[in-house]
């Protein structure tokens, strides 16, 4: 007959309460440490996607127009340079960079090119936000040689203030902006009847697996040119008769 240890029962039900909770905080310290590191690596890839859409901007322009070299090469330059800084940095703290998404292929029939202009009748107005202003200025670029008024706004902020002012017919919208981000701004245009109407097309370094409610797309930078005239000439809505430029 084995020997019975008194209070052995109520011993053993407090231990394995113990390795209960001790399982519990385990699994809950690893969900928030996942949670974490997803963070990180969501943030690290959209701030390396930012200036490598600068610089994948500027030289599609170049490609077109090589005169424009003495402004475009110096901008170039600083981008690379500002990226490497990334790198090296990353690299000093034992970080690794998240892997660059697939680029994206053209479309196999787009209307879209840098020499014909894309817009036909006059020019619709498409209003660039973006709080890196080199991504801006490219932008705008390009958009202008496509056909497009472009305007530019530096923060979600200004974007909303000019939707208000003076209705683009196309926003272009980084997703990711301190103080006000994209898909906040997207939920205010959507619920203000002066703004609902105008497509918004959102831009990301970051990986997106859905559409958010309200957007016309999503493009992962860097955007290549034929993608970004594509998608913009899918979403501008058409001009109703008798209807000019806006603004």
């Amino acid at each position: 007959m084995g020997v019975r240890v008194p209070g052995l029962p109520s011993l053993l039900a407090g231990l394995m309460a113990g390795a209960a909770l001790a399982a519990a905080a385990a699994w809950l310290i690893a969900g928030r440490t996942r949670r974490r590191e997803a963070a990180r690596r969501s943030a690290l890839a959209h701030d390396l996607r930012t200036p490598l859409s600068s610089i994948t901007a500027y030289a599609e322009i170049l490609m077109d127009d090589p005169e424009q070299s003495a402004r475009y090469l110096p901008v170039i330059h600083a981008e690379s340079e500002r990226m490497a800084g990334m790198i090296d940095r990353l690299s000093a703290a034992g970080a690794r960079p998240a892997a660059a998404a697939p680029p994206v292929p053209p479309p196999a029939e787009s209307s879209a090119t840098s020499r014909t202009p894309l817009a036909a009748g006059p020019p619709r107005r498409v209003l660039v936000v973006d709080d890196d202003r080199y991504i801006v200025e490219a932008t705008r670029a390009l958009l202008t040689r496509a056909g497009f008024q472009a305007a530019g706004a530096d923060s979600a902020h200004e974007a909303l203030r000019e939707a208000r002012v003076r209705p683009p017919d196309l926003i272009l919208m980084d997703l990711r902006m301190p103080g006000l981000a994209g898909d906040e701004a997207l939920r205010r245009l959507r619920a203000d009847p002066a703004t609902r109407d105008i497509p918004v097309i959102l831009t990301t370094g970051e990986a997106q697996a859905g559409l958010p409610e309200g957007a016309a797309a999503v493009l992962v930078k860097p955007i290549p040119r034929e993608v970004l005239l594509d998608a913009v000439a899918r979403a501008m809505p058409p001009v109703r008769p008798g209807e000019g430029a806006s603004g």
